[in-house]
């Protein structure tokens, strides 16, 4: 067989780089699955038992900050009135009411995005019985217990910035408007309007013209703060307005004494008695989770 010698070369040649395309094929397969993370990028999801739960939209995975995509629930230090009137602590039933529902379970979260504090935005989800998942984005808004970010004609309804927005949890939050569940029940003030402008009392009339009636005394002039508050917290009076950085009312003291960086929401035993210096690093936050993740924490 005078021909045959060279075919068989050929052939080895060419089943070698048959088996090498094969192989190639299986690894961009293994590297291009959304469900296995990348070495060298950011993981697509998370999953665990939440370590931390501080709000009704914002967890903690792992070492994982999650901010829940396309819903925004109210600020743990927001009230709420119910259907008789009464004001009730929204912001922490819409917190303990997330936590209730995941118990000891592990969730997955998926990401969307990032925000600007560097967290994962996502839709986090959790395994029932069946065997199916509950997506708990659309959970919080279906119980009223946070408002759909949403998308509107001609422009933006709520917010800022484009990972907040999608028309995913538009009908949950008709639903539960309808069934008048969770805040839908009484008055609410939006979350976004909330963190810049504070609560109602502090923009309304009535409580303009009983302040100007009491003629309080300046910030740095009242008595001298409880709770972990440095007494040197209280400042010159040089610090920013009420509500100064864009309207955002949560405080972001530093401790004179120790260099702590720890935040008062309104309505907080020593928030009335902080004044912010900012040319001391001090600063105001608009949410609990922006205050959080540029490293203040509440007081104990």
């Amino acid at each position: 067989m005078p021909d045959g010698g060279p075919q068989l070369p050929a052939l080895a040649n060419l089943l070698v780089l048959l088996a090498a395309a094969l192989g190639g094929g299986q690894n961009a397969t293994a590297s291009g699955g959304t469900k296995a993370p990348a070495t060298s990028a950011p993981a697509s999801y998370v999953s665990g038992v939440p370590t931390r739960i501080s709000d009704g939209d914002s967890l903690v995975v792992g070492d994982t900050r999650v901010r829940l995509f396309g819903i925004d629930a109210p600020e743990l230090a927001q009230e709420c009135l119910d259907a008789a009137g009464a004001p009730y602590p929204c912001g922490e039933v819409s917190r303990d009411a997330l936590i209730a529902k995941i118990g000891g379970s592990e969730v997955r979260c998926e990401e969307k995005d990032t925000d600007q504090f560097d967290r994962m935005v996502a839709v986090c989800y959790l395994p029932l019985p069946d065997g199916t998942s509950l997506d708990l984005n659309g959970w919080m808004v279906e119980q009223g217990l946070a408002v759909a970010y949403r998308q509107a004609c001609g422009g933006l309804r709520r917010g800022g910035s484009s990972w907040r927005y999608t028309d995913d949890y538009v009908a949950a939050e008709e639903a539960a408007r309808q069934a008048q569940r969770g805040m839908w029940a009484g008055e609410f003030q939006e979350p976004e309007d909330f963190r810049r402008n504070g609560p109602p009392s502090s923009s309304s009339a009535a409580a303009e013209d009983a302040a100007e009636a009491e003629d309080p005394q300046p910030p740095a002039e009242q008595g001298a703060a409880g709770g972990e508050q440095d007494a040197s917290g209280a400042g010159d009076g040089s610090g920013g307005e009420a509500g100064g950085g864009g309207g955002c009312y949560i405080k972001g003291n530093i401790s004179r004494s120790t260099g702590e960086k720890i935040f008062h929401v309104p309505g907080s035993p020593t928030y009335d008695s902080v004044v912010i210096d900012e040319s001391q690093g001090e600063r105001w936050f608009c949410s609990e989770a922006e205050a959080e993740a540029a490293g203040w924490r509440a007081p104990r």
